[in-house]
Parts: structure tokens; C-alpha cells; sequence
């Protein structure tokens, strides 16, 4: 056991909720385990970064310098992981994930066509979407042979009747699969056959769970068109560092000169401090994520068998830290309402709600895992012991 995962076993709630975070304060003396944030701290080499530019006063606006030093971490960490040979010139650095799409979509996006996605959904998306002005039209995916897959018939259905965008999640948030090769080029051929533009989010990419899992880059796909492909990325996910403001576009083709007038603005924008932990945390700490995914991968499998027991479902992912839970038998055991607000209330664990991440998903609820062995265990143990009150 290395000495990271022993400081990770030590964790407690309450020390959680001394720390403070949103996930651990929104409700009060439960266990939060709804929004994506890490219980696990942040890598040695990040927290050094950090503390360095906070100990010289390099506070203030950021440095083009900066900006660059980040682009070419992000190109040389792509190089080593995906063999991808990636320009830092199509790398463009941008505040988070979520300001990237509203600009794409206020900015280069038709408000008279829809914005198809795949859902279950990160719950933002859902919401970005109608807050920019557009109309949100979802696919609800298949799940079959033990695993969600995407529903390529609607989304073809979908994309043939005219839209201004495709929202692409891989890893899949919440579900947790990483996307095969096959999958990503069925998407890439239906863009290009219809002319969609696809918003590839790939901001779990280095949390890869399971052996096999290997993660593709969509824009790699021989059928993706650079002219239809927006991809976002972060470190913020990967090594914990989701409030301090940088992520990544990577265009090229028309989007790419598209998006080259308002870059610098935008750049600006990102915090300072965000883009010299992105920067340390592609440069020097891959070792620490790849800790990171075998604990979780490990709370994983302890949830997923235990819950089982007390008839909740949930598949282990496959990428991400996340676990989509099916809550049915709950409702089948007569509880009302939503299945999540009943164990929050009833087993003291805080996860989010189903019915955040699409129509048709209120009785699934989504589990954050990305937390202490001893935290995971005793989540499990309240959810159990809630449930078997009712039978």
C-alpha cells in the first residue's frame, strides 16, 4: 500500500465536512456523494505549483507565457497517452467546459435548430442548453447485453430532422462507460452525414477504471470532420482541481479559425492558478491519476456488490469515478417520490437525482465514489441497512 492510499484509507465524513467542500456542506450531515468533486486531495507536484505562485504574489492577470506552457503539457501528455500527435497551436485554453459550450453555442450556433443529446446526461448540459437559448432534444440511450449503449437509430432520427449540435460525453458521465472505436465512428459518420457538429467532451479521459478500458480521442476517428468537431477537455476531473478555472478546446479546420478571434479574450478569462495545476498535473503527475483510478475502481466493486444484495443496481464503470444506480426495487418496496430524496433522507447519503440527467431516469440516482475505502464503506452500510427497513 502506498503512502497515498493510506492518508486516502484515513479519511472520515467528518473530516469532510470540515474541509468544507460543496459536497459535503449542500446537505448537512449526510454523506455527499452527488456533485463531482474528489475526497482525495490533489497530487504533491499539483499542490507545489499551486503553492509556488501563491508564495511569489502571481495572482494577478494571466501571462501569455502561461497559456502556452499549458498548451504544449496538454500536446506532449496527449502524445505519450494516445500516441497523438497533437499541435499545441489547436490547443485553445478556456475557463471550463461548460463557458465553452455556451460560447459555441451563442456564438456559432443556429437557435432555430435543436441540440441533440444522449441522455442520461451530466445534468449541466441539460440545463446550459435551454439557458442559451436552444432547444434541448433528447435520445435516451439503450441499456442491453449489461451495458448502456447510445441509440444510434434516434440519434440518426434525431440529427436527419436538422440540429445545431451533438453533445458527445466520453467517458460517459454518468453512466461510466468509455466508448468503443466502433461507437465513436458511427457518431463521426452521422455528423458528416447530416452536417451535425459534435461537442466532444473528454474531461474524465484520464480516469480509466478498468484494465481494458482504453480511451480513443474522437477527433483521431478517420470519419470525424476537424470542421465539425469541437473537443473540450480539463485536468480538472482527473487530478481534483475543478475550481480553479482552466480548460482545454482542441479545434482545427473551420472551427479552429472560427474560434481564433475571441481565443484571447476567452483565454483570459481562465484562472491563473487552474492553468499551472493543469500544466503540473500533465507534466509531471500521471502516476497520482492512475492511483486515483485503481482506489476508485476498488469502491467501485464494494458498492456495486453490496448494493446488489439489497436489490439496487449498479454497473461498475468502466471510466469516471461515477456509478449510475438503477433505485426500481425502491419503488417497488413502496417508497414515493424520488428514490434519491428518500436516501438522502433515510440512509444520510446525498447523490443526484435521476431525473436531473434526463426524461425517463427518476428512478436512478448518480454515486459519486471518489472518496476514502473506510467513507465508501460506511455509505453502503447506511444505504443497506436503510433499505432492509423496508422489507
Amino acid at each position: 500500500m502506498s503512502t497515498i492510499t493510506q492518508a486516502w484509507d484515513s479519511l472520515t465524513a467528518q473530516q469532510m465536512r470540515e474541509r468544507g467542500s460543496l459536497k459535503w456542506t449542500r446537505w448537512p450531515g449526510t454523506i455527499g456523494a452527488w456533485v463531482a468533486e474528489m475526497d482525495l486531495g490533489i497530487a504533491p507536484e499539483v499542490a507545489e505549483a499551486i503553492k509556488q505562485a501563491v508564495d511569489v504574489g502571481e495572482l494577478g492577470y494571466m501571462p501569455d507565457g502561461l497559456l502556452t506552457e499549458c498548451e504544449r503539457a496538454l500536446a506532449a501528455y496527449s502524445r505519450r497517452n494516445y500516441g497523438w500527435d497533437l499541435d499545441p497551436d489547436k490547443i485553445f485554453v478556456v475557463h471550463d467546459v461548460i463557458m465553452a459550450l455556451r460560447r459555441i453555442l451563442t456564438d456559432f450556433c443556429d437557435k432555430s435548430k435543436p441540440v441533440i443529446v444522449p441522455t442520461p446526461a451530466y445534468m449541466t448540459f441539460l440545463k446550459t442548453i435551454p439557458a442559451c437559448g436552444f432547444q434541448a432534444v433528447q435520445v435516451p440511450s439503450i441499456y442491453a447485453e449489461g451495458t448502456w449503449q447510445l441509440d444510434f437509430e434516434g440519434i440518426e432520427a434525431a440529427m436527419s430532422r436538422g440540429a445545431s449540435l451533438f453533445i458527445l460525453c466520453n467517458p460517459w458521465n454518468p453512466v461510466g462507460r468509455v466508448l468503443t472505436e466502433a461507437e465513436l465512428d458511427k457518431v463521426a459518420e452521422l455528423s458528416a452525414k447530416y452536417g451535425v457538429p459534435v461537442f466532444n467532451d473528454e474531461i474524465h479521459a484520464p480516469l480509466l477504471l478498468s484494465s481494458e478500458a482504453k480511451h480513443h480521442p474522437y477527433p483521431l476517428r478517420a470519419a470525424a470532420d476537424p470542421d465539425l468537431t469541437w473537443t473540450a477537455t480539463s485536468a480538472s476531473k482527473g487530478w481534483n482541481v475543478p475550481a480553479l478555472g482552466a480548460a482545454q478546446l482542441i479545434l482545427d479546420g473551420k472551427v479552429r479559425q472560427a474560434w481564433r478571434p475571441i481565443a484571447d479574450d476567452v483565454a483570459h478569462h481562465a484562472g491563473p492558478l487552474g492553468v499551472r495545476a493543469a500544466t503540473a498535473a500533465f507534466t509531471q503527475a500521471q502516476y497520482w491519476v492512475r492511483e486515483v483510478s485503481s482506489y476508485v475502481h476498488e469502491n467501485a466493486q464494494l458498492v456495486s456488490q453490496e448494493l446488489a444484495k439489497v436489490g439496487l443496481h449498479m454497473d461498475v464503470p468502466q471510466g469516471t469515478y461515477l456509478g449510475w444506480v438503477d433505485c426500481s426495487s425502491l419503488l417497488e418496496c413502496g417508497v414515493k417520490g424520488s428514490p434519491t430524496t428518500w436516501l438522502r433522507e433515510n440512509a444520510g447519503v446525498a447523490l443526484t437525482d435521476g431525473a436531473d440527467c434526463g426524461h425517463g431516469y427518476e428512478h436512478f440516482a448518480r454515486l459519486n465514489m471518489a472518496t476514502g475505502h473506510a467513507i465508501e464503506r460506511q455509505t453502503v452500510e447506511q444505504i443497506t441497512a436503510a433499505v432492509n427497513k423496508l422489507n
